[in-house]
């Protein structure tokens, strides 16, 4: 019986002990703010690897908050700063969220645009520079920075840039150890021999019709053609003027 009581002694002093520890671990002292994703403090959409019945694309920029959870909506100050926004609202795009706000129990809110694509933009970039600003709900500070260590980057908090126009970029299934530098002819020429869905350049994950395998071997092949074509007298030529070439994977 005595083993008994000291056990259950001993086991109420920890359970009190370790209630006194939790209770002096200290709780979020700092401001209750708002800021954006850390991860980049801009977006790039281009129209150009769509089909030409895309004629608009919407895109959510995530706003994040500090601070405790709060039981009610809070609304944030979000501005679109004129001096550096060369689209023009209501024409180049739409704000499609009626009011900036943080819902009760939520720690971020998605802000949606609908960016318009416009002849125009085959050879204009536009773009909308968005500012967090302090009001009565949440303050702001505009020295915040996330820094990245790794690649020596610095991103501003605060500020946000969304870009967008129809112009041909690389795209994000063009890798230069498979397909070289890129250029405009030689995508086209890609596009033509294998006859890809221009769209496809830029599906990555569960929508893509290929493996990411499959463009490493999509720039063998079509290496090995350069190859027949110039042994065949045939050479065909970048858009510079130079020898065209797949990149050092596919040599």
């Amino acid at each position: 019986m005595r083993t008994i009581v000291n056990y259950l002694f001993i086991t109420a002093s920890a359970f009190l002990l370790f209630a006194c520890k939790k209770s002096t671990i200290p709780t979020y002292s700092g401001p209750v703010a708002v800021y954006f994703n850390n991860t980049s403090d801009s977006s790039k959409i281009t129209f150009a690897y769509d089909h030409l019945t895309k004629q608009d694309s919407i895109i959510r920029v995530r706003v994040f908050t500090t601070g405790p959870l709060a039981n009610n909506d809070r609304e944030f100050k979000l501005t679109i700063i004129d001096s550096n926004t060369t689209a023009k609202k209501d024409v180049n795009f739409s704000v499609l969220t009626d009011r900036f706000v943080i819902k009760a129990g939520e720690t971020f809110a998605n802000i949606a645009f609908k960016l318009y694509r416009s002849p125009d933009m085959v050879s204009k970039t536009y773009l909308i520079n968005l500012l967090l600003e302090p009001n009565e709900n949440f303050t702001t500070d505009d020295s915040w920075e996330w820094i990245n260590l790794t690649l020596k980057t610095r991103r501003n908090l605060i500020r946000y840039t969304i870009t967008f126009d129809d112009i041909f970029a690389q795209p994000k299934n063009w890798h230069p150890d498979n397909f070289g530098q890129f250029t405009r002819t030689k995508l086209n020429m890609i596009n033509a021999f294998f006859e890809i869905d221009l769209p496809q350049w830029n599906i990555q994950g569960a929508g893509s019709t290929y493996l990411p395998t499959t463009w490493g071997v999509f720039a063998k092949v079509f290496q090995r053609y350069l190859n027949d074509e110039k042994a065949a007298g045939r050479t065909i030529y970048d858009e510079d003027g130079s020898e065209m070439a797949m990149g050092k994977g596919a040599q």
